[in-house]
């Protein structure tokens, strides 16, 4: 330790070294106090059964127990995982098939188009779930009033248990598909252009260039962009609180709205940090194989 110290010390006679540290230090004491400090206390609370009103009790690994048993627990990982499958595929297969329009030449209005796709992502997610939420209004909502124009049913949208969670991903995909519009487009105007002259020599047509010469050259953004897509869905929680509170019948109370209502709701803040635990060691193991793959290649 003393070699650290005095290595340390050596450093801060440069003046530039000082400079270094004085800018790093507002950013360090922020992320300290708002992320490892928390971080720290919420693993620790994990063995305490904290009630908040109530001095905390360290119960050991019973939280951890209670998780893996608990319905209501395996019943929101469950609803995440549903919201998963029909959220990723969906919002990679779009942010391509877009990118790969905005990225042709004949497509006027590209900048503009561009912008229109990425706005959502820009809004704040409460606000575009309110707005949604008067949208899908049963009662009065522009939706539900160009249904009937066309002679069609109207729908209870956010309270039918069948049409609850495919309209939160309907909404979350709105919102977020501008953002992996941009990743494609980025990755499909670095691909040389001599690749698809060299296709071109050889005979291909666009369907061969897309399958030969796009995609190869898109392997790592196509490996990014669903583990990205797995790890924003785990963390899902403003529409569901917004628009449908976890409802109708548990079919979207995804696990990170059932943190919140255990936390907060019922004031279970030891068994609630034990799920926060769960929902990082998931997303840490997730982005470490990410990691290991991009390492290898």
């Amino acid at each position: 330790m003393k070699g650290v110290f005095a290595n340390l010390a050596r450093q801060l006679r440069d003046s530039k070294v000082r400079a270094a540290y004085a800018f790093i230090a507002l950013p360090l004491f922020l992320v300290t106090v708002f992320y490892w400090i928390p971080g720290v206390s919420t693993i620790t609370l994990s063995f305490f059964k904290y009630e908040i009103v109530k001095p905390a009790e360290f119960v050991g690994l019973k939280n951890w127990i209670r998780f893996f048993n608990d319905t209501k627990v395996l019943a929101s990982i469950w609803a995440t995982f549903i919201f998963m499958l029909g959220h990723v595929p969906v919002i990679v297969v779009c942010g391509l098939a877009i990118a790969l329009v905005l990225n042709e030449r004949w497509f006027k209005g590209r900048i503009i188009a561009r912008t229109v796709y990425f706005l959502p992502m820009i809004v704040s997610t409460v606000a575009a779930a309110v707005v949604w939420n008067w949208l899908l209004n049963p009662a009065y909502g522009i939706v539900n009033r160009f249904l009937e124009a066309i002679g069609l049913e109207k729908q209870n949208w956010i309270k039918d248990p069948v049409l609850a969670m495919p309209t939160v991903i309907f909404v979350s995909i709105w919102k977020n598909v501008g953002f992996y519009l941009v990743v494609f487009l980025a990755a499909l105007q670095g691909i040389p252009s001599e690749y698809y002259e060299a296709g071109r020599i050889d005979g291909t047509n666009r369907w061969t260039e897309f399958w030969y010469i796009t995609l190869p050259s898109l392997r790592f953004t196509m490996a990014f962009s669903p583990v990205i897509g797995v790890i924003g869905s785990f963390q899902i929680f403003e529409q569901v609180y917004i628009m449908t509170q976890g409802g109708p019948m548990d079919r979207t109370r995804v696990i990170v709205y059932h943190l919140w209502w255990t936390g907060f709701q019922r004031m279970r803040m030891g068994y609630a940090s034990t799920m926060a635990v769960v929902v990082f060691l998931v997303i840490l193991s997730i982005t470490l194989i990410q990691l290991r793959l991009y390492r290898e290649k």
